[in-house]
């Protein structure tokens, strides 16, 4: 079956929003694109596959080079111990030499607590502490005063979800069953609901994309440009006073 790139982008979107689960990401699909043809769970696994390990929605064609390595128990300690002997290397060069795409070793460093490798840094000296920790309180306080506004969807309804929000928002956060409830069918209430989605998603999906680099681009070239609007936040908030 064929997709096109937009159902393709939607399908990563979904895929995304349940956190890698397939399952998950089959439902929100289905809920937010009724209309739509219903793509198989593995699909979702498939695209995020092919983002990660070659960075667009294009299936690998065959080629007459070097042979295209497949992720394995050996590839992944051969990754391992590339960075045990020399922390300084990059992922671009690890690829190189192991005949993989540099996307495979990032995702496999990564899910192997490797975030980041070592560098040189200059050091700290004592007094360098105390503004150190002043700034990290800044945005632990900005999180103590911050909302959570929960989306509607079913699968996000589980009480695992609403514990989590219990203990990570207490009291602070809106949404079905929460402790501020959000009244249903009311998208008007919603700036990001009524204006920002629908038109930054027809600013994105002007023309087609071909790979994800080029999504996340438009995505912000998109909120620069309704940034830009004139008087823009004062419409949306006259509009909510009207409501």
């Amino acid at each position: 079956m064929v997709w096109s790139n937009n159902e393709m982008t939607d399908m990563h979107l979904m895929y995304g929003l349940a956190h890698g689960n397939a399952v998950r990401a089959r439902l929100l699909y289905a809920e937010t694109f009724p209309n739509r043809r219903l793509p198989e769970r593995k699909m979702f696994q498939r695209i995020d596959e092919r983002l990660r390990n070659m960075g667009s929605f294009k299936k690998q064609t065959a080629n007459c080079g070097r042979p295209i390595r497949t992720r394995n128990i050996r590839l992944e300690e051969q990754v391992l111990n590339s960075v045990t002997q020399n922390p300084g290397t990059s992922t671009r060069e690890i690829a190189r030499a192991q005949g993989v795409g540099h996307m495979m070793v990032w995702k496999i460093l990564r899910e192997q607590l490797y975030p980041y490798h070592v560098q040189k840094v200059q050091g700290l000296s004592e007094s360098d502490y105390p503004p150190r920790e002043a700034f990290y309180e800044i945005p632990l306080n900005i999180i103590h005063r911050m909302w959570f506004m929960h989306d509607g969807a079913p699968p996000h309804f589980s009480r695992e979800a609403r514990r989590y929000l219990d203990e990570r928002f207490p009291g602070r956060w809106i949404g079905r069953a929460g402790p501020i409830a959000w009244p249903a069918r009311s998208p008007d209430l919603n700036p990001l609901d009524y204006y920002l989605w629908g038109h930054l998603k027809s600013i994105v999906y002007k023309t087609s994309i071909d790979n994800v680099e080029i999504f996340r681009q438009r995505v912000e070239d998109g909120c620069r440009e309704i940034r830009a609007i004139p008087g823009i936040f004062e419409k949306v908030t006259i509009y909510d006073e009207t409501c």
